[in-house]
């Protein structure tokens, strides 16, 4: 008489296991990624939105320039830009002719002199 084998081996069972485990691991690592970066770039546009409200001030001539500007009036062109006060998790600085905004953990730069955007 043969004897019929029926199901997996636990061999086979750990071998397939671990394979998904790795595959899984690869896909996580990639994913949180993709989020950093996503919010990265977030930050990034909402900054250039942030100097795109400034300058549209500056021709509306509620401020002369950027030599005109201070902080409490960046705070209020944000406010009216945006219909909303900034969060808890957000910082809007202005000093020394760069404008500093962080939003979720990251933090970008805008150089009013040089009209350039960095990371910190």
């Amino acid at each position: 008489m043969k004897k019929f084998k029926k199901g997996f081996t636990l061999t086979e069972l750990i071998v397939v296991f671990s394979i998904m485990g790795v595959l899984g691991t690869a896909m996580f690592a990639g994913y949180y990624s993709y989020v950093d970066k996503s919010k990265e770039k977030l930050t990034e546009y909402e900054l250039s939105q942030i100097v795109r409200a400034v300058d549209l001030a500056i021709l509306n001539d509620e401020i002369d320039d950027y030599t005109d500007l201070t902080e409490a009036k960046l705070k209020s062109i944000y406010q009216d830009a945006f219909d909303v006060a900034l969060g808890s998790d957000q910082n809007l600085v202005y000093a020394n002719n760069q404008i500093s905004y962080t939003n979720r953990g990251v933090t970008y730069q805008y150089d009013c002199l040089l009209n350039k955007y960095t990371k910190k």
